[in-house]
C-alpha cells in the first residue's frame, strides 16, 4: 500500500512538474508516503505509531493538517530578496521548484 501511494505520488507530481520531477526522487516519495502511513489512523482507530510506541495519549492532528501534497509546485525565494537586499526590476525574485519533504538524511 506504501508503495502504491508513492507511486501515484511520483506520477502525479510528474504529469504536473514535467522539467522538474524525476525518477531520483522516487525515495523521497516513498519516505513521505511511510510518514503518512504511520500518522493515520488504522487498525482499531489507532495509527501504527501510536500502536508500536504505546502511547495512547488524545489525539492531535496538527501533523496531518500541515502536510502538503508531495510533488506540487513551488516558488522558492532567492537568497538576495530573502535576507532584505535590492535587487533590480527586471531580475527574478523566485524560482520554481517541487516540494519534496521529509529529506532521506
Amino acid at each position: 500500500m506504501v508503495v502504491e501511494l508513492a507511486h501515484t505520488m511520483l506520477i502525479y507530481a510528474a504529469i504536473r512538474n514535467t522539467e522538474f520531477v524525476e525518477v531520483l526522487l522516487w525515495h523521497f516519495a516513498l519516505l513521505h508516503s511511510c510518514h503518512i502511513w504511520n500518522l493515520v489512523p488504522k487498525l482499531q482507530h489507532f495509527a501504527p505509531f501510536e500502536l508500536l510506541s504505546r502511547l495512547m495519549t488524545e489525539r492531535n492532528y496538527s501533523d496531518l493538517r500541515h502536510l502538503h501534497t508531495w510533488g506540487c509546485q513551488v516558488y522558492i525565494l532567492e537568497y538576495v530578496v530573502a535576507v532584505g537586499k535590492k535587487v533590480p526590476k527586471w531580475l527574478p525574485r523566485a524560482r520554481r521548484g517541487v516540494r519534496a519533504p521529509r529529506s532521506a538524511f
